[in-house]
């Protein structure tokens, strides 16, 4: 990526378009604009930077599970018991209806049921209705390749694909060092901290009219 010094451009036509480019007049790629003391570039782009959004998937349970029934998620196999009778890891209760077990399910996987850890690399959120939306604790594109299967009695049972992604495709985060801004006709963009690809650091303010 090429480096232009601006307080050091002594050419006022020079200076005019660069002004032109920090109001959103004119958009570059591949430039990055230093100061006296700068360390840190401002990369003009006609497309904005994204942060992370993670992985997410559906299960849909409209009846009470069976004793023996299983879902994967990740790498954790879980199956159901008999009511009360779950007491090791990878054991979820069928619970006393549909409702205590949704509850249950949840509850397993967050590893707050007093008989699970916490899913590796999924958490869920409570069910509204029969759905429960599960998401991958590391934001990214790696999220669409965990796993979620299932082998419900219930046919009705069922995980939206076999693996996360489908409710929600995971993205990846544009990279940068920390303190790099990028800027297009709406909006100046800084990473506040080293952006990987399954980081949130990205912040945005908007251009404004010109003074």
């Amino acid at each position: 990526m090429a480096n232009i010094n601006i307080n050091r451009l002594q050419s006022p036509y020079l200076r005019e378009f660069f002004e032109d480019v920090f109001d959103g007049t004119t958009a570059l790629e591949g430039l990055s604009v230093q100061d006296d003391k700068a360390t840190n570039p401002i990369s003009f782009a006609t497309s904005a930077p994204v942060n992370a959004v993670a992985s997410q998937g559906t299960l849909t349970m409209d009846t009470q599970p069976t004793a023996g029934d299983t879902m994967t998620v990740g790498a954790t196999t879980y199956t159901f018991t008999t009511d009360g009778t779950a007491d090791e890891e990878g054991e979820i209760d069928v619970g006393a209806d549909l409702a205590d077990a949704k509850t249950l399910v949840v509850a397993a996987i967050n590893g707050t049921d007093g008989n699970n850890t916490a899913n590796a690399t999924v958490s869920a959120a409570a069910f509204s209705g029969d759905d429960c939306v599960l998401s991958a604790k590391t934001k990214g594109t790696a999220g669409d390749a965990i796993v979620t299967t299932e082998t419900f009695t219930a046919e009705t049972n069922v995980f939206d694909a076999t693996t996360l992604g489908t409710t929600t495709a995971g993205v990846d985060s544009t990279t940068a060092v920390k303190g790099q801004m990028y800027v297009d006709a709406s909006y100046l963009y800084c990473s506040i901290a080293a952006s990987t690809v399954s980081t949130t650091n990205w912040r945005r303010v908007t251009l404004g009219a010109a003074y």
